[in-house]
């Protein structure tokens, strides 16, 4: 039996405040660009909630409490086994807007509410986004860390 493989690890977070969540608007070297929540990779040595904490911070300028994980997708294609897991979380300090985005693609920051979040980040969000709004997601997320 093969061992089992993931070619990439992602985490985003719906930051929740007042009614809304936080998107980002992010751009390629090529000009390609796309409205996401705030995430990226998984670096070594990094859980997916610590990653989830560490790009909220670098993309929006916001410190963030996970507050529960939201989705876990596991995608496998012609590009291997991708792990893509969303969190919700609140805002706990920071300066909202003020990024550190290591590689430069995110090019704003936005508050959208949910009649305003279907063109950022396509059809169904809305729905979502009011789902999270009304009741804390009921995921479990559990990190452990072994030597």
């Amino acid at each position: 039996m093969s061992e089992l493989r993931i070619s990439r690890g992602l985490a985003f977070t719906w930051v929740l405040q007042d009614g809304r969540c936080v998107v980002v608007h992010n751009r390629r070297p090529g000009g390609s660009s796309w409205w996401s929540l705030p995430g990226g990779g998984v670096e070594s040595g990094e859980t997916f909630e610590d990653a989830a904490v560490r790009e909220v911070r670098e993309e929006t300028g916001l410190e963030v409490r996970v507050s529960g994980l939201d989705m876990l997708v596991d995608e496998v294609g012609p590009n291997g086994r991708w792990l893509i897991v969303e969190f919700v979380a609140h805002p706990v300090g920071g300066t909202f807007g003020r990024t550190a985005d290591p590689t430069g693609k995110i090019q704003e920051v936005r508050w959208a509410k949910p009649d305003t979040v279907e063109p950022y980040l396509g059809e169904g969000r809305r729905a979502r986004l009011e789902a999270l709004l009304k009741a804390p997601p009921t995921g479990v997320y559990r990190a452990d860390r072994r030597s």
